[in-house]
């Protein structure tokens, strides 16, 4: 259990700690706050033997409260069926603003995700599917500082996401959200598997990027499941910050795995409502 007290009001609470690092509203005041994370003593052992013992109730976790496979069933019915063909509106809209990116970005590996035409292909021909995020830029869950309301924004971000290519809703937030959990343990841990400690040096650089990366199995025996770096658009979110840890994402068709934010436009409007008020 998380215990915990509203920053405004001070009114104490205990939740249960699934729900750590999650957006909420104090039932006294209105004040929104992020949930705290529990305090956890991380090992390198102890991690693998969580993971598997937690992937052992994988059937209980894809029977969520919330209606995960509707919302993304009417996300991908608005999106359309790929391949997708854009109107000259639609198309800007989704395109990243490259006027104020420096020339020494197309250096970076964040170059391979935002240059023109893979963002063409992500979004005509990719697949909508639930992610979570691993690790973002706390700024992007406040509002923007540099006030931005049109197409370009300087407080957009990179992030790391989890995420399963099922794109029957099976895979929920509320499954992913313990495999995104512990990947982020792994940032700053001295790791000896080889794998485990690509994963944990990544996350500590924050700037290496990764795309289309595979999640160990230990971490999710039953479903596959991958880790990428996408980029998050103020002006493709609701209320153009992030209100929650999930959102639905666009991956490519094809390996690596690609994914961007499904921008808000075409979500379900009841998936809006919620994620913008809970």
């Amino acid at each position: 259990m998380i215990h915990f007290k509203c920053p405004a009001c001070k009114k104490s609470y205990k939740i249960s700690g699934k729900y750590a690092g999650r957006r909420t509203k104090c039932k006294a005041c209105g004040q929104k706050f992020r949930l705290p994370s529990p305090a956890v003593a991380i090992e390198e052992k102890p991690i693998a033997v969580a993971v598997v013992k937690e992937n052992r109730e994988f059937d209980d976790a894809i029977r969520p409260e919330l209606p995960w496979a509707d919302w993304l069933t009417e996300c991908q019915q608005r999106f359309g069926d790929a391949p997708r063909k854009f109107d000259a509106e639609t198309s800007a809209y989704l395109s990243f603003p490259m006027g104020w990116i420096c020339g020494w970005l197309f250096f970076i590996p964040l170059c391979k995700l935002l240059k023109n035409s893979r963002q063409r292909e992500i979004f005509r021909k990719g697949k909508v599917v639930w992610a979570h995020i691993i690790q973002v830029n706390d700024t992007l869950f406040t509002q923007s500082l540099s006030g931005g309301a049109g197409d370009q924004d300087d407080d957009d971000a990179p992030g790391e996401l989890v995420f399963s290519l099922d794109t029957s809703g099976r895979c929920t937030p509320e499954t992913l959200m313990p495999i995104a959990d512990k990947i982020g343990m792994l940032r700053g841990q001295n790791l000896s598997d080889p794998e485990l400690k690509r994963i944990g040096d990544y996350l500590e650089a924050e700037t290496v990027r990764a795309f289309g990366w595979n999640v160990p199995k230990q971490f999710t025996p039953r479903l596959p499941c991958f880790i990428s770096t996408t980029m998050f658009m103020r002006k493709h979110l609701p209320s153009r910050c992030l209100q929650q840890s999930f959102l639905p994402i666009v991956v490519s068709h094809k390996s690596p795995h690609y994914a961007m934010p499904l921008p808000e436009r075409f979500w379900a409007p009841d998936l809006i409502a919620w994620w913008t008020t809970h």
